[in-house]
């Protein structure tokens, strides 16, 4: 379900923007890895990511999801 929601929103930004969907696709999945890269690290205050807003994750939560992982970083 969640490719089947990906790809529609895929498509509604390619369609308002008039990017081509495999370049949305791109975009998408590289701003993805990268917060998940920040989240990870616990430098978090938030990403903005266009037509979504900001994600934002507390940093209790962060530290507590990195610990049962197995990053011990704090």
């Amino acid at each position: 379900m969640a490719k089947a929601i990906n790809q529609s929103l895929i498509q509604r930004v390619s369609l308002e923007t008039g990017i081509p969907q495999e370049v949305v696709k791109e975009i998408t999945q590289y701003q993805g890895k990268y917060s998940a890269q920040v989240i990870k690290a616990g430098a978090l205050e938030g990403v903005t990511w266009p037509y979504f807003g900001k994600v934002l994750a507390p940093p209790e939560r962060v530290r507590r999801i990195n610990e049962r992982m197995g990053d011990k970083k704090k």
